[in-house]
């Protein structure tokens, strides 16, 4: 009986001290470089903001993802790895602007009031751009401000401007104060001094319920039956009773956070932007906020 050496069972051995082949070298020892203070780094992405460069612009220019430019900004990568840091200060800046210098607070008022329009509070705003709550509110009807804290709210505003928000709240307060969205500024002109919002077409004077409402009332006023008002407004009797016992009796609520409690009418200038000024209707809280920011 003859055997198969070339079984696929056998294996050679290998001789003793010859030398193993596809065998790969090692590789070279990598020169480790220990991480760095991010101070420097995060000045400078001050002066390139303050220079009009948003984060994406500096993550294009740094080959590098714009959360981390952001993280880093915002201090969050302490100590910051040395590649990163060289990538960050190789972009050249302008060195005529300073970011603690004062400029038009135009462009930043219309913007964080746009984000408040997407339904953004304050604190959110805050929080985003790594100040203070006072200090943002500052900003919001300050004639100047500094160019680093403008360059932080136009990277936010870029960011945000078609995200909308979770608070109604807010967007409601913008809409009392007549703040425009930001799809009624044009990108080009928001920083003009001169240049007005584009609202589009004008809303509706009053809301569909409480139209028919004071329809209902102004013909009953000339003493028509449910009936015939029912016919001429295309409606029910029966629609027209429950509509009226609805309003009448339902308690009026706060326009801006909706409580029950100590609501009464606006005393103050009406704004042309709700939907049905005649009934604008706000707590003392509120009121009392509004009035302060006029």
């Amino acid at each position: 009986m003859t055997t198969n050496s070339h079984h696929p069972r056998t294996r050679k051995r290998p001789t003793p001290g010859a030398p193993r082949r596809n065998t790969l070298a090692p590789p070279p020892p990598y020169p480790h470089r220990p991480d760095v203070d991010p101070a420097q780094t995060i000045a400078h992405l001050a002066r390139l903001e303050a220079a009009g460069m948003t984060a994406d612009d500096i993550a294009e220019r740094a080959n590098l993802c714009t959360r981390t430019v952001e993280n880093i900004a915002a201090g969050r990568r302490s100590p910051l790895a040395t590649h990163l840091a060289d990538r960050i200060l190789a972009i050249p800046a302008r060195p005529d602007i300073d970011p603690c210098a004062q400029v038009d607070a135009t462009g930043t008022r219309r913007r964080l009031q746009a984000l408040t329009a997407m339904a953004h509070p304050m604190d959110d705003l805050a929080r985003r751009l790594n100040m203070d709550r006072a200090r943002v509110a500052t900003l919001f009807t300050a004639e100047n401000v500094r160019a680093g804290d403008a360059a932080r709210v136009r990277v936010l505003y870029d960011t945000l401007q078609m995200s909308p928000g979770r608070e109604p709240m807010a967007a409601r307060f913008a809409e009392l104060k007549a703040w425009a969205p930001p799809l009624a500024w044009d990108d080009q002109r928001i920083d003009d001094p001169t240049a007005s919002p584009d609202h589009g077409p004008a809303p509706k004077a009053r809301t569909r319920r409480r139209y028919v409402a004071d329809e209902v009332r102004h013909l009953r006023g000339l003493n028509e039956s449910f009936e015939a008002i029912a016919g001429t407004l295309d409606l029910t009797p029966d629609y027209l009773r429950n509509l009226l016992h609805i309003i009448e009796t339902t308690p009026p609520r706060c326009y801006v956070c909706g409580t029950t409690h100590d609501v009464r009418p606006h005393d103050g200038d009406l704004v042309p932007d709700v939907a049905d000024p005649q009934r604008l209707m706000l707590c003392d809280a509120c009121d009392a906020d509004l009035d302060q920011d006029e």
